[in-house]
């Protein structure tokens, strides 16, 4: 758990290489789906999107029950250009956790990604209406709103 909460940790500063080593070693100690989660994130954002993709596999397989295991694949499989199986593997985490905020946000981004721009939109209005005017979360949501509604 110690080495986890460190990999975390390096994920959120940024230090993505850092992040992925300390998830390896969590590997080799014990291949768990909380483990592959982080170092699918890691190596998806230095744009490894082959070994995220095999990472967020490795997830899903070990646990399929953690939301979190279907939105790392799912991340992974929209940086790799897979829209529809971004959307699916989205769909199969919201099936587990419906309100989770982050697989909808993967849903309408694939959604977006494929052309289907009003459905993108009405989930990003919808993410939007929940969140309170101060959430730090909102300016990023609406800019992807704008990006998106822009006429191509």
């Amino acid at each position: 758990e110690a080495l986890l909460r460190r990999a975390f940790e390096k994920l959120v500063a940024g230090d993505l290489p850092g992040c992925e080593q300390l998830a390896s070693e969590a590997i080799a100690r014990s291949p768990r789906a909380e483990c592959y989660m982080l170092r699918s994130r890691a190596r998806s954002l230095q744009d490894n999107w082959r070994g995220g993709l095999e990472d967020g596999e490795r997830a899903v397989a070990a646990d399929p029950r953690i939301p979190e295991a279907w939105l790392a694949r799912g991340s992974a499989r929209l940086l790799a250009s897979d829209a529809a199986g971004a959307i699916s593997d989205a769909e199969a985490g919201l099936r587990l956790r419906a309100d989770d905020a982050a697989l909808r946000l993967l849903r309408a981004q694939g959604r977006a990604a494929l052309g289907q721009r009003e459905q993108a939109l009405a989930e990003l209005d919808a993410l939007l209406a929940e969140l309170p005017q101060g959430d730090p979360n909102r300016a990023g949501l609406e800019q992807l709103r704008a990006q998106i509604a822009r006429p191509r």
